[in-house]
């Protein structure tokens, strides 16, 4: 049985909420059940552009675990398959199939993965479909704060690393199609410890000069600033009601693992999450967030 689909780059719920980008990395998860005993399966997904095709077959990127312990439909009941790439059937969309309109997709073929012996066939059940939109680009302007601490004075800044990494994370969280990433690295105007808010002010005035001479009005700004000398607490310039460039943040950056990000920086989502409020997101309202809004979040316009 095939309990769920799920078509996602990245972020995604149950009933594909979140819109699907064109041209952007695809990845479909397939959730099936068969008991009464465990069994490692492989597959076939089945693709095209229009309902009657032609259709194109696509191979599991590896094997899944169907175990009869894990079944179900809900959110409860898929949340263990979910967060396990194993406990699903993985499918990569070719890029050509991810143009912007609508994909038909059903499943195709199940076999067991040691021996190939055929499973139950799935070809009844009903072909889904998502719709690709035209493809978004996000235009970010980094500013690396550089600043001084210390006696004899010591100078921070971000590092390779946490540039790096905000753009591989914004790449893979936003629903865009297209990163255009440029960085600066600026001496702060602010004499350390400073705070946010004084670093958004630097960073109106800078784009203000950028856009004199001819920086795209459509660049957002986003500071960044090593917590090597302190830790300065992010903050957006405000929280507009629709995405507004001019509307800057800014945040720290550093190795701190949180106990869970072990990849040298967490400059990256500590980022993510503050460029989020110049886009018009606000705090979810769960973990003891505040300045929060009701869940569901409403859909914003393009970027």
């Amino acid at each position: 049985l095939l309990d769920a689909v799920e078509v996602t780059q990245e972020v995604q719920d149950l009933t594909q909420s979140v819109p699907l980008v064109a041209r952007k990395p695809t990845i479909v998860r397939a959730y099936l059940r068969c008991g009464p005993t465990p069994v490692l399966v492989r597959g076939e997904l089945r693709v095209a552009r229009t309902p009657l095709g032609p259709w194109r077959t696509i191979a599991s990127l590896g094997p899944a675990q169907l175990d009869p312990s894990r079944s179900g439909s809900s959110l409860a009941d898929l949340r263990s398959r979910r967060a396990d790439l194993g406990f699903s059937l993985n499918f990569r969309i070719p890029r050509k199939f991810t143009g912007a309109g609508t994909l038909w997709l059903r499943m195709g073929r199940i076999r067991r993965a040691t021996t190939g012996t055929p499973m139950p066939s799935l070809a009844h059940l009903p072909v889904n479909t998502v719709t690709f939109r035209a493809p978004v680009s996000l235009r970010v302007r980094l500013v690396r704060l550089r600043y001084a601490m210390g006696t004899p004075p010591v100078t921070h800044e971000p590092g390779a690393t946490d540039v790096d990494l905000i753009a591989s994370w914004l790449r893979r969280a936003y629903p865009i199609s297209q990163l255009d990433l440029t960085t600066t690295t600026v001496t702060a105007t602010p004499a350390p410890p400073f705070n946010a808010a004084q670093i958004n002010a630097q960073l109106i005035a800078l784009r203000a000069v950028d856009i004199s001479t001819g920086t795209d009005a459509r660049t957002h700004y986003y500071g960044m600033v090593s917590d090597a000398g302190f830790f300065m607490r992010g903050l957006a310039s405000g929280i507009p009601q629709t995405p507004q460039p001019g509307t800057v943040a800014s945040g720290p950056t550093g190795p701190s693992t949180f106990g869970w990000d072990a990849d040298g920086s967490y400059g990256d989502w500590y980022g993510g999450h503050e460029l989020g409020h110049t886009v018009g997101r606000f705090h979810a309202e769960f973990c003891g967030a505040i300045g929060g809004a009701p869940l569901p979040l409403p859909e914003r316009p393009a970027l």
